[in-house]
């Protein structure tokens, strides 16, 4: 599919998940909020679903282009259960860090432990990377819940917000530096798409290329964690989303980085507030349902079906 039709295609699907986000009933009907703050909690939490797909598709396309590995995702990565531990860790012990500076310091900070520990004779090796990261998400994962359970009530994070729960009352403040860090996330991965091109074909070729890996892999990772730390503090850990949109827009507009950026941004934006609206929709009598899980469910099949067709296609 050409690229603008894919870009344009992708676009009017946004509108059309915000627009179902913004007028969905719970039960299932459509209709304008008749209260002036049932809208207003209704646009902030579309804004952040918005935010917090568009960061975690970057993240997705930025680390699996550096790492040339495609399973590489902020969730399979262990960043995401870092940023988690670290906001938990610096509300338990009283540190008066804010909610983001302690995410990025734990994303960031996962991601180096992976590249580390996933380091053989070396070099990072694709399969020991997402092993490491996967070992070190379900660990870090668990001490976050366990650090929770020792902490005195009034200082938890929500217990839904572990399993990916949007923030609903967002300052205008807030609303403007998350959109800001967002939008400057894909804006730059997207100017660095030539040399995300180059990176993803090979050590060798990128320094051909004159392309300054180093640099490079500098920037992305500490974009890729900047991104996630935002993602986390509006909505708690999202599987797969960073996983799957690249590979989704891939098989619709090719591998060429600078639209990709786009295109995974605006199909993770889809993806949370579709999510969203089915949580909005699904009755329960204990509460809301996390829209982590849904975009779980939503995502995993979809996972499946591009990896059975990327193996069914000629080698």
């Amino acid at each position: 599919m050409p690229v603008r039709v894919a870009l344009a295609l992708l676009l009017t699907f946004l509108a059309a998940a915000l627009a179902l986000r913004l007028l969905v009933e719970p039960g299932g009907g459509m209709g304008l909020p008749a209260s002036g703050v049932v809208w207003q909690i209704r646009l902030d939490r579309a804004i952040a679903a918005v935010i917090v797909g568009a960061c975690l598709g970057t993240a997705g396309v930025a680390l699996q282009a550096m790492l040339r590995n495609p399973l590489a995702s902020p969730d399979l990565l262990g960043m995401s259960a870092g940023a988690v531990l670290a906001v938990t860790l610096a509300r338990a012990i009283g540190l008066g860090i804010r909610d983001d500076i302690s995410a990025l310091i734990g994303s960031i900070g996962a991601l180096g432990l992976v590249l580390l520990l996933g380091r053989r004779r070396g070099r990072v090796e694709p399969v020991t990377l997402i092993l490491v990261g996967v070992a070190l998400a379900i660990g870090l994962g668990s001490l976050a819940s366990a650090v929770r359970a020792i902490m005195p009530p009034s200082a938890r994070p929500e217990g839904t917000w572990y399993f990916g729960s949007l923030t609903e009352s967002l300052a205008l403040h807030e609303i403007v530096l998350a959109g800001g860090l967002a939008l400057a996330g894909v804006l730059w991965v997207s100017w660095r798409g030539s040399a995300l091109d180059a990176a993803a074909m090979g050590e060798d070729e990128a320094i051909t290329s004159g392309v300054p890996l180093r640099r490079l892999r500098v920037e992305m990772v500490l974009l890729a964690g900047v991104l996630t730390a935002v993602a986390v503090v509006l909505a708690g850990p999202i599987a797969f989303l960073g996983l799957v949109c690249p590979h989704l827009v891939r098989m619709l507009m090719g591998p060429r980085h600078t639209p990709l950026v786009f295109g995974a941004a605006m199909a993770g934006a889809v993806l949370m507030l579709v999510s969203d609206s089915v949580v909005r929709v699904l009755p329960l009598e204990t509460g809301r349902l996390p829209t982590g899980v849904v975009v779980a469910v939503l995502a995993a099949p979809v996972l499946v079906l591009i990896l059975r067709s990327q193996a069914s296609r000629p080698a």
